[in-house]
């Protein structure tokens, strides 16, 4: 598709992975459908999404990433094509997008729960102790 619309941009497709942190820490957007764990993983990392497609009860969270600025809507290859090109001359689209996502203010969980598994354990050793 790249080299079909001139896109002068490096996409890579991949099949299932088991360490898609990493992937979506590693790209400037992520590119799939609109599940809101697709969603919220890439917002976790502060990475815009471009929706390619949702289920019937994934259309609100759809509606709410393009309203809200955090993301695109492209149902084929040509509008992301166009998009592509868009982003690729206009990097400040992404970083607006990235604005939009911090200002979210979300949060993992991962600190909070270690703190509080921490605290548990210190809690027993005093026990013990």
């Amino acid at each position: 598709m790249a080299a079909r619309h001139a896109i002068r941009t490096r996409i890579v497709v991949r099949g299932f992975v088991t360490n898609l942190p990493e992937y979506i820490a590693a790209s400037d957007i992520v590119v799939g459908k609109s599940g809101p764990n697709q969603v919220f993983e890439s917002f976790i990392q502060e990475k815009p999404i471009v929706i390619t497609s949702y289920l019937a009860n994934e259309r609100q969270t759809s509606d709410w990433v393009i309203a809200n600025g955090l993301g695109w809507l492209c149902r084929t290859d040509e509008q992301f094509a166009m998009l592509a090109s868009k982003l690729t001359a206009h990097p400040e689209l992404i970083r607006k997008c990235e604005r939009n996502i911090r200002s979210l203010g979300l949060k993992s969980g991962t600190p909070e729960i270690c703190e509080f598994l921490h605290g548990l354990l210190e809690n027993a050793r005093a026990l013990d102790a």
